[in-house]
């Protein structure tokens, strides 16, 4: 059995008016829902965007950390990559959800970016506490630049942490306060 394509008919106002007192509802209450329930719906394709390119990000981040494990076999690049591949299954999910409008994607999106704010943070620093000249460094250039190595080093990994985390955790926040838009089911409240 198909169903037949909606048709838009004209309702004159006071038409409208009476139905929908009849309702108990008002015209301008009615107007209000349509109008929130549009701004819901561009605002949740605007976040289906952003969640498309960090998809991208996710991807590529977790096939370097893949490709980086398979060369040098290292535990870091091995739980790198898992939690990576979670996080962008995840992310593809969450699109998924903002495409249908679903409350959901506002709270996975959100948590989801949150842990890639603090894994960036965890990254940075656990790299800026523990940082080693390579060894093929050290017999190149000589150990009189390893203190400028470290040095360089602990900055960069603290950029790392610091800026990555700032940005992820700015687009779970982003993520997040799509809830807001939604007129009639709101999402279950954050922990």
């Amino acid at each position: 059995m198909s169903q037949s394509p909606l048709k838009l008919v004209q309702v004159p106002e006071a038409e409208l008016r009476r139905l929908l007192e009849s309702r108990g509802e008002t015209l301008e209450g009615f107007l209000g829902k349509a109008t929130a329930t549009i701004k819901a719906g561009v605002e949740y394709q605007k976040r289906a965007g952003t969640a498309y390119w960090s998809i991208l990000w996710l991807g590529a981040s977790t096939l370097f950390s893949l490709l980086c494990f398979l060369s040098d076999h290292a535990i870091e690049d091995l739980l790198s990559t898992l939690l990576l591949g979670g996080m962008t299954f995840v992310e593809t999910r969450v699109r998924k959800w903002f495409l249908e409008g679903d409350a959901r994607a506002a709270i996975y999106g959100y948590w989801n970016q949150t842990l890639f704010a603090v894994l960036f943070l965890i990254y940075g620093g656990y790299h800026f506490i523990h940082t080693e000249v390579p060894r093929e460094l050290a017999e190149t250039l000589g150990s009189q630049y390893d203190s400028l190595y470290g040095e360089m080093s602990m900055i960069t990994y603290a950029v790392i942490g610091l800026v990555g985390g700032t940005c992820q955790y700015a687009l779970a926040l982003y993520y997040r306060r799509a809830g807001k838009f939604l007129p009639s089911s709101q999402p279950p409240p954050l922990p």
